[in-house]
């Protein structure tokens, strides 16, 4: 397990053994099925068929202990969501003229799932579309990196339309070329830089804002918004990007900046899930539901604020997280 992923896929690739091919088979065809996907829809990074390794990263922790039974899991959420239904029905019925008003509600609750599975699909042809992007831009880096206008490939995601279109269609001067290539390099530059920090809730002009840090007298109690019901105690694992998915130990508090489609496999393994940034409709919030995690979203610079390691209590339904002293 601790061997780089990239490593374990040459391994396997080299292996003649009859349930390591039918592996393959398997992951082969999954790829040519999901490949147009990635951890994010930011096209500047590899998707699955560029970079197996990724969905190896996620296999890991899957494989290296055993996580919830998804199941249970989803037969406690459709109980939960049963009760929920009938507790609203029931309170909307007692109302004066309760029986137009829940036939309304009824009606709309029965469009949102129908719906939502087309959400789902406009989600992965935006994948697929994000995909083909990315290869035609890749191809005119390249050729702009044979040209010696950029350093690498990758590079042509840090200029613009407008600049890209004067360097393939345009004549510019040397001067000009000399000035995007270091433009684009800068712009990676500050890119890294930033790649990991989450960004300030608000802009106005060039000052930051963010919501003010709650004041307790309690200092251990943080307040975040309120994303997935429960509550929970755990050993805290913070995480800052997606390769550090093998990390994650069953039974642990997810801390993260935010969460993406790539992180879901992981949630089969976590009791809890704490992010820096977010809200109720977040990606984070809504599979925490679907696995009936508590969660608390909107919790300001968590990533710096707790260590892996620490004892937290997460309680999703009033949005506190509460860290516990060493000694506890």
């Amino acid at each position: 397990m601790d061997n780089d992923s990239k490593d374990v896929i040459d391994a396997l690739r080299s292996s003649s053994d009859e349930d390591v091919q039918s592996f393959l088979s398997e992951f082969d065809g999954f790829m040519n099925d999901f490949g147009v996907r990635g951890f994010t829809r930011e096209p500047y990074y590899p998707r699955w068929h560029e970079a197996p390794e990724l969905v190896v990263d996620q296999l890991k922790p899957l494989v290296s202990e055993e996580g919830r039974d998804l199941r249970e899991s989803e037969l406690e959420t459709e109980r939960r969501r049963r009760e929920a239904e009938e507790e609203a029905e029931n309170r909307i019925k007692s109302q004066r003229f309760g029986g137009l008003k829940w036939a309304l509600v009824s009606t709309i609750l029965g469009f949102a799932r129908r719906y939502i599975a087309f959400r789902e699909d406009q989600r992965f042809n935006l994948d697929k579309w994000i995909t083909r992007n990315r290869a035609l831009f890749l191809e005119i880096g390249r050729g702009l990196t044979s040209q010696g206008i950029l350093t690498e490939p990758s590079r042509v995601f840090f200029l613009h339309k407008k600049e890209l279109r004067s360097l393939i269609i345009g004549s510019p001067s040397k001067e000009a070329v000399f000035r995007l290539s270091a433009l684009s390099e800068e712009r990676y530059e500050e890119f890294l830089r930033y790649e990991d920090v989450t960004p300030p809730k608000f802009l106005i002009g060039s000052r930051e804002y963010n919501d003010p840090l709650p004041t307790k007298d309690d200092d251990s109690i943080l307040k975040g918004i309120p994303a997935s019901q429960g509550t929970v105690t755990g050993r805290v694992r913070v995480l800052k990007s997606i390769e550090e998915i093998p990390l994650v130990r069953t039974g642990e508090v997810l801390v993260v900046p935010r969460t993406d489609p790539g992180w879901t496999p992981v949630f089969s393994k976590i009791e809890g899930l704490i992010t820096e940034t977010g809200g109720i409709l977040s990606h984070g919030a809504v599979v925490s539901r679907e696995y009936g995690i508590p969660a608390v979203t909107n919790i300001r610079n968590a990533c710096q604020t707790m260590e892996t390691g620490s004892i937290v209590t997460v309680n999703g339904s009033d949005g506190t997280i509460r860290i516990h002293a060493a000694e506890e």
